[in-house]
């Protein structure tokens, strides 16, 4: 006999055996076997599959948005799954506190892209801060009343006026130093003032 490559005639499920029909394409005999159940959680066999399997098995290892983690005593929330986080609250001992371009949890690199609200609230203890180069967005009294706070380097030139909270500076240092990135010296100066930054403040390039 030659037998073709048979015909599935009952799919196998996680509880049930199928069967398969082959034909002899010589003289028209067929003959029928059976197919084992399928494991928990199988599907059905396809040309993509591999890659399909592939794709899962990555997701499933990302932290869902929500997700809260500790670096160095600073405290991080997943914004973008495998891709961003915000700054969300700051180690409230320490008198210098740098929010990173880029931090790892879980074996994943993240990009901080946002200063959470009220993330420095009330910190009479700080001293310095510096702002990486990749956030977007400060929310609405980050630093407030953070009185102590004489300098802040500022990296990331994506900041615009709408993306930055009410009261975000409202209550530091009255002589404070900002340092900004040069080509964004004028316009940061400019908003600043309007989210509660002293009108003495000293800006640098």
């Amino acid at each position: 006999h030659k037998w073709n490559e048979g015909t599935i005639t009952l799919a196998p499920t996680d509880t049930t055996e199928g069967k398969k029909e082959f034909k002899c394409t010589v003289c028209g005999d067929t003959k029928t076997e059976t197919l084992a159940k399928l494991s928990t959680g199988a599907t059905t066999p396809g040309k993509d599959d591999k890659k399909d399997s592939d794709t899962v098995a990555i997701k499933e290892t990302l932290a869902k948005v929500g997700t809260k983690y500790t670096v160095g005593g600073n405290k991080y929330i997943v914004i973008k799954a495998g891709e961003e986080v915000r700054f969300s609250k700051a180690n409230a001992k320490k008198k210098s506190v740098t929010i990173p371009a880029t931090i790892k949890a879980a074996g994943i690199s993240y990009k901080v892209t946002e200063v959470g609200a009220n993330a420095f609230k009330n910190n009479q203890l700080l001293r310095t801060t510096v702002i990486g180069r990749n956030v977007r967005r400060i929310g609405k009294q980050a630093f407030y009343n953070c009185k102590n706070l004489r300098t802040i380097t500022i990296r990331t030139s994506m900041l615009t006026k709408k993306n930055i909270g009410t009261k975000a500076f409202k209550g530091t240092y009255k002589k404070i130093k900002v340092k900004v990135p040069a080509k964004q010296f004028k316009t940061y100066k400019k908003f600043f003032k309007s989210k509660g930054m002293s009108t003495k403040a000293v800006y640098k390039k």
